[in-house]
């Protein structure tokens, strides 16, 4: 469903100025925030500077599908197979690598968009549901501090 929404102009890592969809803002806490705190001050652009120029892209395309999505649900014009097109789309949406992976679930944390927090947490859930530890060790590059007696008694109690 393609919508001729107002642009919001912010300001990303990269000193770059990107337009992206009211749609982000209505799903973002924060953003909802800066802006009246913007328009108070008189200014027009929102600073993000600890979100890059792709993270805050890839953001604003999720938001633009599930704003979409949501209004087709909202007049009627989902088919049956909706909810579970969507699901598919979520699902390949998420097939990036782990540092992409990181960085939209940092920035979903701080825009405050629920939704894309909790997909990059079931995302990392279900990459690390089965492994051992020592498997998600290596996975996330997490160095095993344990002694050795502080492993032993892990293994005793977990086993």
């Amino acid at each position: 469903m393609a919508s001729s929404s107002k642009k919001m102009i912010v300001k990303c890592s990269e000193d770059e100025i990107l337009e992206v969809e009211e749609a982000l803002v209505n799903a973002s806490q924060t953003l909802k925030r800066l802006i009246g705190d913007n328009e108070s001050r008189g200014e027009k652009v929102i600073i993000l500077p600890d979100i890059s120029r792709e993270t805050l892209s890839m953001i604003n395309n999720y938001v633009k599908k599930h704003a979409d999505a949501n209004a087709e649900l909202a007049v009627g014009k989902a088919s049956k197979g909706h909810k579970k097109s969507l699901h598919v789309w979520d699902t390949e949406f998420m097939k990036v690598d782990q540092d992409t992976l990181y960085k939209l679930i940092m920035a979903a944390q701080y825009l405050k968009i629920e939704d894309l927090l909790d997909l990059g947490c079931q995302t990392v859930a279900n990459m690390i549901k089965g492994k051992s530890p020592d498997n998600i060790r290596e996975m996330f590059n997490i160095k095993n501090d344990f002694t050795p007696e502080e492993e032993e008694e892990n293994q005793r109690c977990f086993p």
